[in-house]
């Protein structure tokens, strides 16, 4: 039976009839791709401890005096870990102060699962992997020190779980999945949600009785540039309480909606209901979509999409890996001009916040820029030059079709005429080779 999201379990190792090491731990994701948990400095732990303070580290359970569990807390970093079924291996992401700080691969046998959480051995070896995939062994002389211990493994098991190892780090010096920049911003994602769910309930959308007569929000140049979508799966990231999705689908389209905010979406269900429209919404994040996602004729990203985003690159090579031979991105988006520059007065702009900032969150973004319902909110956005959009959906294999800036002289409200000559928005369109 699997765990559902935000439910607290226990994180349990045990070797023999003891219990080594019991942590408490939140439930982030439980699905095909495997079991993925949080565990924030000051979480809730208990390790075991010999009378003499002695732990497993010092001498195995079996010859401790008087083991016992003492408890504790976590500490020096948050951690997110990936336990994958039938895997000898755990994955850990450190986190110091919300930044990515390396992984840890902690070996150990495949997890079972228990009334309140999952156990599982640990294999002593373990892998301490830097930001930049520099790696090294954890423990080895501990490792060796067991082997032939009833307790632990003999000869065979160490050269096992030392193969184990090496499987792993095949994989971080390729920098494949999952060391390849999956999960490293989910602090940041994780604080964004919260701020969207508390948005949320103060943003709505058109009339849904207008929807429920097949009208669409989307802007005439995005129905030219889709083309003809009946029938066609079409996926939106980041599409908030649904507007588009549906107006996807009263077009003919499959559609599919994907947002980080648990009541965006309940709210985006509730009117595909009301409305009377099929279309399938999801909650996820939009940076990893649920990985049933593909064969994807178009992906639909709107108005509001990149400044999410924190690794252009990788953000780019999983769109490029979700669409079907021939199938397109279609992006839609505020330019960046607009994102930095805020209006004071007529004829007045001023700079907030860095064109080039790139991967670093804009911590001067104009008040006006904000998330649609923010009241005393935070979010950490980005700020990406269009420059770097191209290359990144070029650099992923895609082939650029469609390219145009625009002006919109309402998101420069209060400027004047002058706003008619500055960017307002940009336009993409990028798609991936026919086969054959």
């Amino acid at each position: 039976m699997r765990f559902t999201e935000g439910q607290e379990i226990i994180r349990r190792y045990v070797r023999g009839p003891w219990t080594t090491w019991e942590q408490t731990v939140r439930v982030v994701a439980d699905d095909d791709r495997g079991l993925l948990l949080w565990a924030p400095v000051g979480s809730r732990l208990a390790t075991l401890v010999d009378a003499d303070g002695r732990t497993g580290h010092d001498l195995s359970p079996d010859r401790m005096r008087e083991p016992r569990l003492v408890a504790g807390s976590w500490q020096h970093v948050d951690v997110l870990m990936l336990m994958r079924p039938g895997v000898a291996h755990s994955v850990w992401w450190m986190f110091a102060d919300g930044v990515f700080d390396g992984w840890y691969v902690n070996l150990e046998a495949p997890f079972t699962r228990t009334g309140d959480g999952v156990q599982t051995t640990d294999s002593v070896l373990d892998i301490v992997v830097s930001a930049d995939r520099q790696w090294r062994w954890k423990d080895a002389a501990e490792f060796e020190g067991h082997v032939g211990d009833p307790l632990y493994f003999d000869r065979a098991g160490a050269d096992a779980i030392r193969a184990e190892g090496e499987r792993v780090v095949a994989l971080i010096e390729a920098g494949a999945y999952p060391f390849d920049g999956t999960y490293t911003d989910w602090p940041t994602t994780e604080a964004n949600r919260a701020s969207w769910n508390s948005i949320a309930p103060r943003r709505d959308g058109i009339a849904v009785e207008r929807l429920r007569a097949g009208e669409v929000t989307l802007e005439d140049f995005e129905l030219e540039l889709a083309g003809d979508v009946r029938g066609r799966r079409v996926l939106q990231l980041a599409c908030s309480f649904g507007d588009e999705v549906l107006s996807w689908a009263n077009r003919g389209a499959i559609a599919t909606g994907v947002d980080i905010s648990d009541v965006a979406i309940a709210k985006a269900r509730a009117r595909a209901a009301e409305a009377g429209i099929d279309a399938d919404f999801r909650r996820g994040d939009m940076l990893v979509p649920p990985e049933d996602l593909t064969g994807l004729d178009l992906i639909y990203l709107s108005w509001g999409a990149i400044c999410w985003v924190p690794d252009l690159t990788a953000f780019a090579k999983m769109l490029a890996g979700r669409l079907k031979p021939g199938g397109a991105v279609l992006l839609c988006d505020h330019h960046p001009a607009w994102e930095v520059l805020a209006v004071r007065g007529r004829d007045h702009l001023a700079v907030a916040g860095d064109y080039f900032g790139r991967g670093r969150p804009n911590h001067d973004q104009d008040d006006a820029k904000k998330p649609k319902g923010t009241d005393g909110e935070t979010f950490r956005m980005f700020v990406w030059p269009v420059s770097d959009v191209v290359i990144a959906l070029v650099g992923a294999g895609l082939t650029l079709t469609a390219f145009t800036e625009a002006p919109e002289p309402a998101l420069y409200a209060g400027l004047g005429p002058a706003a008619a000559n500055l960017p307002a928005y940009y336009v993409i369109k990028a798609s991936a080779a026919e086969t054959g």
